[in-house]
């Protein structure tokens, strides 16, 4: 019972960290990650460049996302442009 109990909330955790907010306005201005990070995972992800107007390959170690973190390019363009594009307009 006891390990069934731990499965189940590791479970939970594992959903609730994978249910991503909108993303909006304010995250085609931020990393892909907050402040230094020392995590051992080594992902390759895209995120949106504000400066250079497109989504661009960066590596993430796996911990402290924000908005601004996709696992494909198609869908970083598919999300972030159609959001980062039109604020300019």
């Amino acid at each position: 019972m006891r390990v069934f109990t731990t499965l189940s909330v590791y479970l939970c955790l594992f959903l609730l960290a994978a249910v991503k907010a909108e993303f909006t306005l304010e995250d085609c201005d931020k990393p892909h990650t907050w402040g230094p990070v020392n995590c051992n995972a080594y992902f390759e992800i895209y995120h949106w460049n504000n400066t250079l107007k497109k989504c661009e390959k960066a590596i993430y170690g796996g911990c402290r996302a924000t908005n601004n973190n996709f696992k494909t390019l198609k869908e970083c363009e598919r999300v972030a442009t159609r959001v980062c594009i039109e604020r300019d307009y």
